[in-house]
């Protein structure tokens, strides 16, 4: 009989659920007291797990130790995904942005036929004020562009750490690393991998929030800051609402970036707070406008289409492309633009952001065994790469299997692109024999097809299922039956302990992320049997 099986995840499901809706809503009682002593308040997660000093889970030859990623950079991954989640619904949520951009409820007033007058529901509201991430986007594609023609020639990881925006479009242009190979190979941030120790040290895992370390730069000023004060700040207080409106709109569209005329009418509308320091807004123009002069990053201004009011919130290319390339072309498509690329990547990173944050890994009592087990099992799905000719019985040329990885291994899929595109085009080609390519813009048809295709690949290589359930109750029930095998006596292994140890530990994190959301005080911990 199997120490885990369908029954005990199914039984933990329905109670953890219940627990956490329990706690939420206060309908089930807690069974901890307050922890009113700071320095015994719960750190979660544990400092430990980001401490780089155990040696990355190849599961290939001794040869290969330091390829992967490890534990380390994979936690702080989470913290950044988790910190990316909360900015954008920040943004969502703002007034103040709401204002910048003239977004106002629009009710429509009725008059029935007995004269009465009602005043209905604006339904359009939302779907306006999800136009908010996608104008941060384009500003954060423009100061990204930027960042990149700024760095000297000699620079390396020791550079000066950019704002969270710049971050975010470097880390989404290193998850296309074709894209990446073709635009970056010949500059000096396709040797530099993604800065995680520095980003670890700006975030703050209570609230998620980012402090950059020189927050009262012009260039690494505070994006989000910037748009809430837009009008109030940094735009002369005569300048009309609808002007400073349309300034925000259309000077900084991908599309429309701004002529010398409207630059000009920019210039006299910013508000010199600080001679010392420059404008934000004038920079932020002054950079499309540099961009647009010297390279291919954005369209050229005879070629604009018309300006649309709002970008679409998803765009994606049509057509399916394989997520492996064995040859990586050496020259741009011309028929696009880096700025609206960048646009587009950015955006579909909505969907695994998402997925990270509901299963909030980061806060998971069983967030070590987690990432390391996905480590693990991102080395086998390198094997299937490998392999996959010889198990299929496919002759060389043939078109190979497009294997599709779980969430985990995506994970830990993702960090390894991070290391820089350089180490992981070196590294493919190492561990794989030709360099492997991630394609998010993948259909939902063919990833079915894929994802059918890499189970039955997986368990005739290493006879086990592919997809397993990835919860915080599974997980800690994992970890805790590795353990007790590890270190089994002649008694055996009492599962029922096992099944107590868990859920008090499970039950104490998700007692400690209710009380986060509820914004209550910390619960203080029992000491487990």
């Amino acid at each position: 009989m199997p120490l885990i099986c369908r029954e005990t995840n199914q039984a933990l499901h329905r109670r953890g659920h219940d627990m956490l809706s329990g706690f939420r809503n206060g309908k089930t009682p807690t069974p901890y007291k307050i922890e009113t002593k700071d320095e015994k308040k719960p750190i979660i997660p544990e400092l430990e797990v980001f401490r780089d000093d155990e040696p990355p889970a190849t599961g290939r030859k001794p040869s290969h130790s330091g390829v992967l990623p490890n534990v380390a950079q994979c936690a702080i991954h989470l913290e950044f995904l988790e910190t990316l989640f909360v900015l954008r619904e920040k943004i969502l949520r703002s007034d103040d942005i709401d204002k910048a951009m003239d977004i106002q409820l629009q009710r429509q007033r009725k008059t029935g036929f007995k004269g009465d007058t009602k005043e209905l529901k604006d339904t359009t509201l939302e779907t306006r004020r999800r136009a908010k991430w996608p104008k941060y986007i384009e500003l954060a594609v423009i100061r990204f562009l930027d960042w990149q023609e700024s760095l000297p020639k000699d620079a390396g990881p020791d550079i000066k750490l950019p704002p969270l925006d710049v971050l975010m479009v470097w880390h989404a242009f290193l998850l296309n690393p074709l894209m990446f190979h073709t635009h970056c190979r010949d500059k000096p941030i396709y040797n530099i991998p993604f800065p995680w120790e520095a980003i670890h040290a700006c975030i703050n895992n209570d609230d998620w929030s980012f402090r950059h370390p020189d927050r009262k730069g012009s260039s690494t000023c505070d994006l989000y800051g910037l748009l809430c004060k837009w009008k109030r700040t940094h735009i002369l207080t005569t300048v009309p609402d609808s002007i400073a409106k349309d300034l925000l709109a259309s000077s900084f569209s991908l599309s429309s970036l701004p002529h010398e005329d409207s630059l000009s009418t920019l210039a006299r509308c910013v508000d010199e707070i600080d001679p010392s320091m420059e404008n934000p807004i004038l920079l932020l123009a002054t950079m499309a406008r540099n961009l647009r002069a010297s390279t291919n990053y954005l369209p050229p201004l005879d070629t604009m289409p018309p300006t649309p009011s709002t970008l679409p919130l998803v765009s994606v290319p049509p057509g399916p492309e394989n997520n492996q390339s064995t040859d990586v072309p050496n020259k741009p498509k011309p028929e696009t633009t880096l700025a609206k690329e960048l646009f587009d990547a950015v955006l579909r990173q909505n969907s695994f952001i998402d997925k990270m944050s509901h299963h909030l890994w980061i806060r998971s009592p069983a967030l070590k065994g987690t990432l390391r087990r996905s480590i693990e099992r991102y080395s086998k799905f390198l094997q299937l790469q490998r392999l996959d000719t010889k198990i299929t019985g496919r002759r060389e040329g043939e078109k190979k299997t497009m294997l599709v990885p779980t969430l985990d291994i995506d994970l830990a899929w993702h960090t390894h692109q991070c290391s820089g595109g350089r180490a992981y085009m070196m590294a493919t080609r190492t561990l794989v024999g030709r360099f492997i390519n991630h394609d998010d813009k993948i259909g939902d048809g063919d990833l079915a097809d894929g994802s059918a295709e890499t189970r039955r690949l997986w368990r005739l290589r290493f006879g086990s299922e592919y997809r397993t359930c990835l919860c915080w109750d599974c997980e800690m029930l994992l970890d805790q039956v590795e353990a007790a095998v590890q270190n089994a006596t002649e008694n055996g292994i009492n599962m029922k302990e096992i099944g107590a140890r868990v859920e008090k530990e499970v039950t104490y994190y998700r007692a400690v992320e209710a009380a986060r959301r509820n914004k209550k005080a910390l619960p203080k911990k029992l000491e487990l049997e």
